[in-house]
């Protein structure tokens, strides 16, 4: 990866947003969690700049976990200081960063010393700076020691081995690698401007209608004011595929479960002049946010509604009781998956992820599928949606349901992956009610 040094000089002068990251990442290995909601506990106090480091530098040590654990032990065969080590995850993920750039490489070790001298007892600045002289050489070999290529790569692109295996067997070596590549570069910030929303002059217009690409250099405080105001929203294109799929029009009743936080109730709305749109899912925080998302948007000829339950306790009876509709035109389940699909953007997800969770997750999606179908009325139809690209939590699941549903059929399947598709990967299937 080819580095601007005069950008990382920058960068590196920018010590807040550095040490920010240092004391994230101390947090994260000794309690390891969402990478997301730690990060938000940094945000208050911090401007632009220093923030989009510290997510950079921290996402970019949760992304390479394993390789900089293995090169980390390869070279201290005893542990020094939690905080000793964080600092040197945070340069380690720098050295990456910088590539075969020798001089962005010194540039890092430099300013790893340095803030050594500021953040850790003076005895540990020689202990860093002569970690950091070999660190860029153990980066590069620890991979060459396994002797299996697929372990060489899983290391490499830090991923989990079983995930890799699992990946080889569904899509092949040459897709699994690119996979294992797409996932450690850093996501793309897509923008989805709502209808009528001129977009400002640091949003560039991508492939598909309605999305926009940040470019960074500025101009993100009128994004963040759009963003504010509900007339844009932060959203990767495949989230558009199940809205496709659904093909919503004026005067429907759609029932949207698990909906939160709301991004796809607000596409939805925005192709419907009319209708009725019944947004569901659990109580409490989630709730809140998808009634700060979609705040606003019910009017007389289009009515919302948020139902706070569990997709299970729900039954005509309890819709009756809200006075909503017992059955639907369409329904969109977007089920709680894996997110296989999206572990690019969400980095700390592959060392969450267990391969059992996999099945517990296909169990579960198929009986909030079974329960969904029962609210779509004849001659309806139900949009199947996940961020996996699993088959176990897409096609086979949508398979064993057709086979025991005969009142239902398949209209449309759409598997996305990254390599053919250039975003976020994400299954969906709709589903017709004969």
């Amino acid at each position: 990866m080819k580095v601007n040094k005069t950008k990382t000089l920058q960068e590196a002068s920018s010590a807040r947003g550095w040490n920010e990251a240092v004391r994230l990442t101390g947090i994260y290995l000794e309690r390891p969690g969402r990478a997301d909601e730690l990060l938000g506990t940094a945000r208050r106090g911090m401007d632009d700049r220093d923030f989009a480091r510290c997510q950079n530098l921290f996402y970019a040590v949760v992304r390479n976990l394993s390789l900089l654990r293995s090169a980390m032990d390869s070279l201290c065969p005893r542990s020094p200081t939690q905080s000793a080590i964080a600092l040197l995850y945070v340069a380690a993920a720098e050295l990456l960063e910088a590539g075969t750039d020798t001089g962005a490489k010194a540039l890092v070790t430099h300013h790893a010393v340095t803030r050594a001298s500021e953040l850790l007892p003076a005895r540990m600045k020689g202990f860093v700076n002569a970690v950091m002289r070999r660190l860029p050489e153990a980066l590069e070999n620890e991979p060459e020691k396994k002797s299996d290529p697929l372990e060489k790569l899983a290391l490499k692109y830090s991923h989990p081995l079983w995930l890799a295996k699992r990946w080889e067997r569904d899509f092949g070596i040459e897709n699994t690698k690119f996979l294992l590549e797409w996932d450690q570069t850093p996501a793309e910030a897509y923008i989805r401007l709502e209808e009528g929303v001129a977009a400002p002059a640091s949003l560039k217009a991508s492939r598909w209608t309605g999305y926009y690409t940040y470019q960074g250099g500025g101009g993100w405080g009128e994004i963040a004011d759009l963003l504010s105001a509900r007339r844009a929203y932060a959203q990767d294109p495949s989230t558009r595929l199940c809205v496709d799929t659904l093909a919503p029009q004026a005067g429907m009743r759609i029932l949207d479960l698990c909906a939160a936080p709301g991004g796809k109730a607000r596409q939805l709305l925005s192709r419907m002049d009319e209708g009725q749109l019944v947004c569901v899912d659990l109580p409490g925080a989630r709730c809140k946010r998808l009634r700060e998302n979609l705040a606003g948007l019910d009017n007389e000829r289009m009515k919302v509604s948020i139902v706070e339950s569990d997709v299970f306790e729900l039954s005509a009876e309890k819709f009756r009781s809200l006075n909503l509709p017992e059955s639907y035109d369409a329904v969109l389940l977007d089920a709680p998956c894996s997110n296989t699909g999206v572990l690019r953007r969400r980095p700390d997800a592959r060392w969450r992820l267990k391969e059992t969770d996999i099945s517990s997750c296909a169990a579960l999606q198929a009986k909030l599928l079974t329960k969904a179908a029962t609210f779509v009325k004849e001659g309806g139809r139900i949009v199947y949606s996940t961020c996996s690209i699993d088959p176990e939590e897409n096609a086979l699941l949508v398979d064993a349901f057709l086979k025991t549903n005969a009142d239902f059929s398949e209209y449309a399947r759409v598997q996305a992956l990254p390599w053919k598709d250039e975003h976020d990967g994400a299954g969906v299937s709709g589903l017709k009610r004969n």
